[in-house]
């Protein structure tokens, strides 16, 4: 008995091969375009892009509190902090400018790798 649908199994599956190659032979003139794939990392490249500008658009807002709340701290503030200010000031540029450009930096590293 199992022999025999071994048998039957086969046949179906050779004719089943040819059908299927019969149908492929007569479709394939009509098929014959070429078919070019998307770029599979088009989505991330988009996301990616989208999210630097984000961030740059942060460091931006981010560098104009820092020198509105600086300026205002200093013109407000008593002679300890104007004396502080004074004194650091190189520094409080150099961490107003480094946050704000961040975001700059890291896209010109993804440009960078990128190609």
């Amino acid at each position: 008995m199992k022999y025999q649908m071994r048998q039957a199994m086969q046949k179906v599956r050779e004719k089943h091969n040819h059908y299927l190659f019969a149908v492929a032979a007569l479709l394939s003139p009509f098929l014959s375009q070429t078919v070019y794939a998307d770029d599979p990392f088009a989505k991330t490249d988009a996301l990616a892009q989208q999210g630097i500008t984000k961030v740059q658009g942060i460091g931006i807002v981010t560098l104009g509190l820092a020198v509105v709340v600086t300026g205002l701290a200093y013109g407000f503030g008593g002679r300890e902090l104007k004396a502080a200010i004074k004194k650091h000031w190189l520094a409080i540029a150099v961490a107003i400018v480094a946050v704000a450009a961040g975001p700059s930096i890291v896209e010109w590293g993804f440009n960078f790798v990128r190609g």
